[in-house]
């Protein structure tokens, strides 16, 4: 009986002590800094235009920017594309009338991009106008 419990709490050991080593093996953070030309929406944000820091977390659901002032933000996000194709990084934004939504994230080295959920006004402005879309290149920090 204590033979079969050891057991049991040694591999349970055992496997969380792979999971904590594979993470950093397998689950690099990626990080990009990149000039926004344009002031956008980020979420329930509204954003300035200029140099911006994405770093997305090594889960791959969440995203962190870093704003010019500093000021780190993180949004959940949800993946897109294939992970057979590398993307070339780059931010996809769609317009709305006069205003830029953060779209898409694509980080260089990253095996997929992901995608910024809209806020609700933006679905509903979507049905009534088609959003036209802008992508910016990234570099590589």
């Amino acid at each position: 009986m204590m033979t079969a419990k050891f057991n049991s709490i040694f591999r349970a050991a055992a496997l969380a002590a792979t999971l904590a080593l594979a993470l950093p093996v397998f689950g690099q953070a990626t990080q990009t800094r990149v000039n926004i030309p344009v002031d956008f929406e980020m979420g329930q944000h509204s954003m300035s235009a200029g140099s911006y820091t994405f770093e997305r977390h090594p889960t791959g659901w969440q995203m962190f920017v870093t704003d010019p002032a500093g000021v780190k933000r993180a949004m959940m996000t949800i993946p897109v594309g294939s992970t057979q194709t590398p993307f070339n990084g780059k931010l996809v934004f769609e317009k709305l009338g006069a205003t830029y939504r953060l779209a898409e994230v694509h980080l260089t080295g990253a095996p997929n991009g992901v995608q910024i959920p809209p806020t609700k006004a933006q679905v509903e402005l979507a049905k009534r106008q088609k959003p036209t879309r802008l992508e910016v290149a990234m570099v590589r920090k």
